[in-house]
């Protein structure tokens, strides 16, 4: 993951809270999608900068099958501030199911699966 500790941190118990993670595990999804705003522990461990606490942190899950994305998008900064209720743009939504399905295909499911099965001292082949 690209994510800091922290974000990956929050976007896994998000997860778990929703139970996503075991939803997916038990009856692979067709397509999932979540938009909801967040509050990363980064911001309340940063109080010191002001302009932080101006930002809206927004967290975009798609799922296909049993593999899951999540996705942290933020306000603020050099882009506009919304007010209010923020939906989705179609094409973030679209660009990470994209990406998720381009994942796949490249076999990277399988591969994190194999890493994850091996064990914990594997042996050294001469």
């Amino acid at each position: 993951s690209h994510l800091c500790r922290d974000d990956m941190v929050d976007v896994l118990l998000w997860c778990q809270f929703h139970q996503i993670l075991p939803l997916i595990r038990a009856h692979p999804v067709h397509q999932l999608v979540n938009w909801t705003e967040v509050y990363p522990t980064r911001q309340s461990l940063n109080q010191s900068v002001a302009e932080d606490s101006e930002n809206r942190v927004f967290l975009l899950v798609v799922g296909l099958g049993s593999q899951v994305l999540g996705v942290l998008l933020e306000t603020g900064g050099c882009a506009v501030l919304p007010q209010g209720v923020v939906r989705p743009d179609p094409f973030y939504v679209d660009q990470a199911i994209n990406t998720l399905e381009h994942l796949i295909e490249m076999g990277i499911p399988a591969v994190c699966n194999k890493w994850l099965t091996l064990p914990a001292n594997p042996d050294i082949v001469d």
